[in-house]
Formats: C-alpha cells, sequence, structure tokens
C-alpha cells in the first residue's frame, strides 16, 4: 500500500513524502531513499513496489524545489543542494526513526543522493547504506574528453544560464531537469573544487557514519564513472564496504547508464542483488572489497 504525506522541515519547508507498506509479513527493515539531482521520487516508484512486496517499509521524498516538493516557479526560489541534505535528508531521517524506532534504517542513495548524507549528522543511524550509480562530481574524477564537456555546463552554461534565468532551465536545454538557481551554483561549484563539498563545506558527517555499504557502480554510466564512485567509498571512512562494478552484459542488456538500475526490466537481474545485500548479517567492521 502506497501512501502520500507532507513533513515539514526544520525550518519549516514542506516536503513531499510517500511511504510503501509490506505487502507481506514486516521484514523489520525500513528503507529511505535519497534521489539522483533533480529526479522527482516517483521514479523509484517500481523499486519500492519491488522492495515493499518482500516485506520492507520505503519512504521516498523531494527535495525542495523538486517534484511534488516543488513551487509554483522556481524563479527567485532560494534553495541550495546544502539545504537537501541539511534540512530536508535532516528531517525525513528524524521523521523515518519516529515512526519505526525499533526498525533497521538503511538508506539507499542514488548518484548526489550517496553525498547528501555527509550533510546531517542523523546519518549516524544508517545501518545500511545503498549507493546505486553515486559518486563524487569533482571534474577530474571524468576523464578527457568527456571531462571537457563538463567543464562547459560547470563553468559557462550552469551559471549564465541559472543568473539569466533565475533558476536552471535544464528542460529547455535538454540538460538535466530545471532545478533552483542556487542549487544549480552551488553544485558546480562543488564539481570544480578539488575536495568538492568536503574542501567547501566546514563540517561533514560521512566519517561519523559505521553502517554496512554496498556501492554499484555501471561501466556505461558517464555521470558516475569507477573513480568518481570509488572516491565517494573513500569518505565513507568507518563501514564495512562492497564495491562492485556492473557491465550491461551481466544483465543481458546494451545499457544500463546511469538511471537504468531502477527500471522495472532489471527487477530479474540486478534488483535481486540488494535482496541478497539485505538479507546478509550487518557487518560493521572497516574494510574494504571489490568485485569488478
Amino acid at each position: 500500500m502506497r501512501t502520500q504525506h507532507t513533513l515539514y522541515t526544520f525550518d519549516q519547508y514542506p516536503l513531499a513524502l510517500t511511504r510503501f507498506l509490506p505487502e507481506v509479513a514486516p521484514s523489520g527493515q525500513v528503507l529511505l531513499i535519497g534521489s539522483a539531482t533533480a529526479v522527482p521520487q516517483t521514479y523509484y516508484e517500481a523499486f519500492c513496489k519491488w522492495l515493499a512486496a518482500q516485506g520492507h517499509v520505503v519512504y521516498t521524498f523531494d527535495y525542495r524545489g523538486i517534484g511534488r516538493s516543488k513551487p509554483v516557479t522556481l524563479q527567485g526560489f532560494e534553495a541550495t543542494m546544502s539545504d537537501w541534505g541539511a534540512q530536508d535528508l535532516d528531517a525525513m531521517i528524524s521523521y523515518v526513526r519516529r515512526e519505526h524506532p525499533d526498525a533497521s534504517l538503511t538508506y539507499v542513495g542514488h548518484s548526489v543522493g550517496g553525498q547528501l548524507p555527509a550533510l546531517t549528522p542523523e546519518s549516524r543511524h544508517f545501518e545500511r547504506v545503498l549507493l546505486i550509480a553515486s559518486q563524487i562530481g569533482y571534474r577530474r574524477n571524468w576523464p578527457v574528453p568527456q571531462r571537457w564537456g563538463f567543464d562547459v555546463v560547470l563553468n559557462l552554461i550552469m551559471p549564465l544560464s541559472s543568473r539569466l534565468y533565475g533558476y536552471f532551465p535544464g528542460s529547455k536545454l535538454g540538460i538535466f531537469h530545471d532545478l533552483p538557481k542556487d542549487v544549480a551554483l552551488e553544485w558546480a561549484r562543488w564539481c570544480r573544487t578539488k575536495g568538492y563539498l568536503f574542501a567547501l563545506i566546514p563540517r561533514t558527517y560521512l566519517a561519523h557514519i559505521e553502517a554496512s555499504v554496498f556501492s554499484l557502480s555501471f561501466t556505461d554510466d558517464l555521470f558516475a564513472p569507477e573513480k568518481a564512485a570509488k572516491d565517494l567509498l573513500s569518505h565513507y571512512k568507518n563501514c564495512h564496504i562492497e564495491y562492485r562494478s556492473v557491465r550491461p552484459a551481466d544483465a543481458g542488456v546494451k545499457k544500463i547508464g546511469h538511471f537504468g538500475f531502477f527500471r522495472k526490466r532489471f527487477a530479474d537481474s540486478l534488483w535481486p542483488l540488494v535482496a541478497a545485500w539485505l538479507q546478509q548479517p550487518l557487518t560493521r567492521t572497516t574494510s574494504h572489497s571489490s568485485a569488478l
């Protein structure tokens, strides 16, 4: 069963959230999904229903300025990417823990969703962290010549169009989706800076997490190359980490990319990797392993 709710953050912004309740006996695990940049929570619905069918409670939400948490117009709307972590994700974790005080909390971070736990101390409550195509967006994590196109977006297109329109008109430009102006400008600044957000924000919290981490990246993912994915994992310093790089051929397809994992067609090939991991005993001893 799916229900929709509104949660007010600590700075009183209304966030749209969705709760998926188990279709079978509850597993005792609650999963919270942190979306990719500009991706509405509805994108993850098929995956959430699949998880609920296995007994898990699942929550999704839209960051401020995205999906059902979007104002009538983004022009002049004030929000930053830091707000997505320090306010929105922070409030969601607190809410889920209040609703399910005895449950084991698993966080699923897609792309930027795997970075935002760095911005809230509430992320220390995660017992498991699943990272899907999640990375550090520092420009030098991308190979040449792909990096050159990235630089054009970061240094020219994103700053100029955001200031011209009062928001980033991604849908008009065919680059991502629309974003609040300061979300786009802050993210571009992180990507241009060595050390990414960790060099620009005085206090971060990934090192406070002691969890079992499973990271999946995809060899045809232009938005999260292996170097960028492993860069993010280096900040989960006190976690037991399993990393796996998946080729499309491993799933019997020609393409997975940055967004493909959550499509229903992977329910029989890629999603069972998650089911098996969720059933494993928790391991919190710091270690790293790879299956390439």
